[in-house]
């Protein structure tokens, strides 16, 4: 993995070779800018240089390869995989099962599913293993999007992976504000 790093630009100053930065839409203007520029979302202003659950960017193919390294026992042996795609505390009724990262789902069709997502302004993430099919999905966007869309091309996506039928859904176009006073 060779595009994947902690990064924190406004706190350090470092600079990453061929870094997406994140866009929001700015209602106001009526345009995409930096999150940096949007007062609804200019906080990560202040939140920049917290790691561990952010500033961890990394692409598409690096993503990739740490799903080979987990399929393929490089990284972690195959007992401690066990545990971690089993429930922490079966004992519990809970909404979803969740265990070392992974939210953990069981299809008769899909097989085990381990996968997490994230988002911080500007970006959205979602990585999905399927893991008695050997299959994987990786999406990474730069640009906020409405989440319901985002959500059906993934969906769209596994239903590709699995032989379903499917449908792609049309981004919204985000409307400008308008001034209500005369």
């Amino acid at each position: 993995m060779k595009d994947t790093e902690v990064f924190c630009q406004r706190l350090t100053g470092q600079a990453m070779d061929n870094y997406a930065y994140g866009y929001v839409f700015d209602v106001y203007k009526g345009k995409y800018v930096l999150p940096d520029e949007f007062p609804e979302t200019d906080f990560v202003i202040y939140l920049n240089g917290i790691v561990g659950d952010g500033a961890i960017h990394s692409a598409v193919e690096d993503l990739y390869l740490l799903d080979r390294a987990l399929r393929n026992g490089i990284l972690i042996d195959e007992t401690l995989l066990k545990e971690a795609y089993s429930p922490a505390s079966p004992r519990f009724e809970t909404s979803f099962k969740y265990e070392f990262g992974w939210i953990l789902e069981e299809e008769k069709k899909k097989g085990k599913i381990v996968w997490h997502s994230g988002g911080w302004p500007g970006y959205a993430t979602y990585f999905k293993r399927y893991i008695d099919n050997d299959l994987v999905i990786i999406f990474l966007i730069n640009k906020e999007q409405d989440f319901d869309f985002e959500q059906s091309i993934i969906e769209s996506i596994e239903n590709i992976l699995f032989d379903e039928p499917y449908e792609t859904s049309k981004a919204l176009e985000f409307q400008k504000s308008k001034n209500t006073t005369s």
